[in-house]
């Protein structure tokens, strides 16, 4: 034994291990430590005290109006119209109401492509030819973050009651606010509501009338399991400037979705607004229209997956009541009945880019006229309807197909990638579609429907083409640099 610094220590081997065991001469504790295997040996060695260093500081189709379908022997496409204006009050629906119609089977060879699923897939990288790789990165698990520290000035909720005492906190404008005026709502769990998810009739998170607001989910998800048909989830009416980040808003895949006829609630509504941004988040399995924005001044859904809408996806405009200062980017639209993105009514600055839209419009909701017979009409993935001032750019839209829609003789069930115009009448100016890969979509790449003529301000540029039913409907438009690659 060595006596050093008023501690003796004695180092042996057992095992193979060394093992070091220290006291100090008053008879205090002893601490042993387990070093490691060494080759066996029993001798002992002065033990010398070093002090640690400092830690480091851590761093909607027009009420009721159906289109006709085309003649067999003729090439076009079928828009959606203006979409049927949702109550403004809750709906009581029977539950003979609420169950689900009968599915149209899938055919055999578009199972795997066309039909809707809970989990949309990535896009698919070895199928695709090198030329046609897609513009974007983005995947499905891209999109909610992991959990971040909650901040500390927010008004925290982990049940629907904690939720609901914050959101009356921000329509009250009693919520602590930062030095840049914003007030704080922040989830700590996964947040479920399968009982009164309509407070007074009103949307669960009813941010109307409220300003300044930002709601970070820290990746959590609020699965609302009743009220569906009732109201909307969130709603943001006469607000301005509203931030909802990394959160899963979702509808319940086990709730049968509406048909437009019954005039569901929208899942997100937002009216008469300014400045709403819907950042780094899930929308799935709406009921009816997943997101509808009308006369505002200042969308963005950035960095987002939208996916599995009952009726439509995403929602802009709607007529006289434009909206503009919108920007679509970074996201993922996938498996929505109808159109995935639909501007009815929007002016520049527009920005689309960098998004992935696939499988859309699978299920029509618009019959055709009575004198085809039966079935859906087609229409587009992206359906730039009345516009002006829009981009889009860098996109990717694939897989069009449509299982209960009109059978056309050359375009199959008329799902075009990107659609213009609506019928009979100009209503779209100042529209470029550049850089962008359509394929697979069974009838045109980018069409303009019949009877709405566009002019030279319509610029359709540097797309790569593969596999469509057509590629261009597009009499009077820019058509410069494109690729065919069949």
């Amino acid at each position: 034994m060595i006596q050093m610094h008023s501690r003796t220590c004695v180092i042996a081997t057992i095992a193979s291990l060394i093992l070091v065991a220290c006291g100090d001469n008053s008879g205090g504790d002893t601490g042993a430590e387990l070093l490691g295997p060494v080759s066996v040996s029993t001798e002992v060695v002065p033990v010398v005290t070093v002090e640690p260093a400092p830690a480091a500081a851590e761093p909607e189709p027009a009420s009721g109006q159906a289109l006709a379908a085309p003649e067999p022997d003729t090439v076009q496409t079928v828009s959606i119209d203006e979409p049927v204006d949702a109550p403004s009050e809750p709906v009581v629906v029977t539950a003979t109401e609420a169950t689900a119609a009968t599915e149209t089977p899938i055919p055999p060879d578009r199972v795997s492509s066309a039909q809707p699923t809970a989990e949309a897939p990535a896009a698919p990288g070895a199928e695709v030819p090198p030329e046609l790789e897609p513009p974007t990165d983005l995947t499905p698990d891209d999109n909610v973050t992991s959990s971040e520290s909650v901040d500390p000035e927010a008004c925290v909720a982990n049940t629907v009651s904690s939720l609901s005492s914050c959101i009356q906190a921000a329509r009250s404008n009693t919520l602590e606010r930062d030095d840049r005026g914003i007030a704080h709502i922040a989830l700590s769990s996964d947040i479920t509501c399968d009982g009164n998810c309509c407070p007074s009739g009103q949307a669960l998170l009813n941010l109307s009338g409220t300003n300044s607001i930002e709601l970070n989910g820290g990746s959590f998800r609020i699965l609302r399991r009743a009220g569906q048909r009732s109201c909307s989830l969130l709603t943001a009416h006469n607000a301005s400037n509203i931030t909802v980040s990394n959160i899963v808003l979702d509808d319940d895949e086990t709730v049968a979705a509406c048909s437009v006829t019954d005039r569901c609630p929208r899942m997100l509504h937002m009216s008469d607004a300014t400045n709403v941004a819907l950042l780094n988040s899930s929308v799935r399995f709406s009921k009816g229209y997943a997101i509808y924005v009308r006369a505002s001044d200042g969308f963005r859904f950035e960095d987002s997956t939208l996916e599995n809408s009952g009726v439509l996806g995403l929602y802009i405009g709607h007529e006289d009541d434009s909206s503009r200062n919108v920007t679509v980017a970074r996201s993922r639209f996938s498996d929505n009945s109808t159109n995935a993105l639909a501007l009815l009514g929007v002016t520049g600055p527009v920005v689309i880019t960098d998004n992935v839209f696939e499988r859309n419009h699978a299920f029509g909701q618009w019959p055709v006229a009575p004198r085809f017979g039966t079935g859906m009409t087609g229409g587009g993935q992206v359906y730039i309807a009345r516009a002006s001032g829009v981009r889009m750019e860098n996109n990717r839209v694939v897989d069009g197909y449509c299982n209960n829609c009109y059978i056309h003789n050359r375009l199959g069930t008329g799902v075009t990638g990107i659609e213009l115009g609506k019928p009979g009448a100009r209503t779209v100016s100042d529209i470029l579609i550049n850089n962008n890969v359509i394929e697979n979509n069974d009838a045109y790449a980018v069409a303009a429907n019949t009877s709405s003529p566009i002019d030279n301000s319509v610029r359709v540029t540097n797309n790569r083409l593969r596999s469509n039913g057509g590629d261009w409907r597009l009499e009077g438009a820019v058509l410069q640099g494109n690729s065919v690659l069949d």
